[in-house]
């Protein structure tokens, strides 16, 4: 009989996006996952970047797809962050959430947007440059 061995499984990145959509695995075997799966609102990005490629980089939670269910029916609500509060929408009502309501929830797939570094800044094209100009404003 095969001997069974725990491992891990990692994931290196060499560049990330503005924004990071976790999808949570509800599933297992055709049967629901109904314990609650933690998650946080800040992200750490350093860990999971590739070596010489990391920057002291976060990704702040920003919305969620959670299940709701009943005996029943199940039903699926979106989370979002506007300004510093949570808002539930569901179907055609919305109504504000705390962020103990937040971490509660049975989330199905998480929403994190990358904040800018203290070096960066955004520019109107909706791009992020580097602070250093030093290139780019240097006399002929």
């Amino acid at each position: 009989m095969p001997k069974t061995l725990l491992g891990d499984k990692n994931t290196l990145i060499h560049t990330h996006s503005t924004i990071l959509i976790v999808h949570l695995k509800r599933l297992i075997l055709g049967e629901k996952i109904q314990n609650h799966t933690p998650f946080d609102t800040t992200l750490e990005m350093d860990p999971s970047m590739a070596p010489g490629l990391g920057s002291a980089q976060k990704m702040k939670l920003i919305g969620m797809i959670s299940h709701q269910e009943t005996d029943k029916h199940g039903h699926y609500v979106a989370i979002t962050k506007k300004g510093e509060e949570w808002i539930i929408h569901n179907d055609a009502s919305t109504t504000l959430a705390t962020t103990a309501h937040l971490h509660q929830s049975q989330a199905y797939i998480l929403i994190y947007r990358k904040t800018k570094l203290s070096t960066e800044t955004e520019t109107g094209d909706g791009n992020t440059h580097n602070g250093d100009k030093s290139s780019t404003n240097r006399k002929a």
